[in-house]
């Protein structure tokens, strides 16, 4: 009944949409379903693989944000398709993070358990890295994809993944894809709502910096 009644809100919604939203809309909630189906049917054993899988979900979430704002305020092409490519890269940068603090943050802190990606056997950006460089990591790789991991077992994996680089690594990805999203800034009009927008970018940073080391 709850799922009904849902449906129906969505669709009211979307009756009053303007027409050249409407497609925006519709198209981002089409790549969220691919994404989620992929993390299911094909775990990632690659970065490209990871990558493609948070542009769906994530990103994808928010590029329909900015391009139904940005069409509706009238932008242009060129500035439409800049604001895609800041919606994507802050998407993707913002999943990272996230990932990230999943493994080192503090349950009171993000307001949801930690681990729960290792737990539910999800390979985020910080494990495909260490599965990939560490020498121990043939060991782990089937406990990975089943999940379900011990909370002893848990702490060994981050020392494992601090030793290994890999914590290090992702924070420099999600850093690159921060600076990518800013560029796109640079060529839109310098308006308020581009400032806002960078601001944001400084936001996600922010538990960049404060990463420490975990031994």
């Amino acid at each position: 009944m709850a799922g009904d009644y849902l449906f129906a809100a969505a669709f009211q919604l979307l009756a009053v949409v303007p027409p050249e939203i409407l497609p925006v809309i519709t198209g981002a909630i089409q790549e969220l379903c691919n994404g989620e189906i992929m993390e299911i049917t094909r775990p990632e054993t690659s970065e490209a693989g990871y990558l493609q899988r948070v542009g769906k979900k994530t990103a994808a979430l928010l590029v329909a944000a900015l391009e139904g704002g940005g069409r509706l305020g009238g932008l242009s092409p060129e500035a439409l398709q800049q604001v895609r490519d800041f919606g994507k890269h802050l998407g993707i940068a913002f999943q990272i993070v996230d990932d990230l603090l999943d493994l080192v943050g503090e349950t009171d802190a993000l307001g949801k358990p930690c681990w729960q990606d290792l737990r539910q056997g999800i390979i985020t950006l910080p494990v495909l890295h260490f599965l990939r460089v560490s020498a121990v990591a043939p060991s782990w790789r089937d406990k990975l994809r089943a999940g379900g991991l011990s909370p002893s077992e848990v702490s060994v994996l981050l020392s494992l993944l601090e030793e290994s680089g890999s914590m290090a690594y992702t924070a420099g990805v999600a850093r690159q894809h921060l600076e990518l999203a800013r560029q796109a800034l640079e060529h839109l009009p310098a308006l308020p709502p581009r400032e806002e927008m960078y601001r944001i970018t400084e936001e996600i940073m922010v538990p960049l910096d404060s990463l420490r080391p975990l031994h």
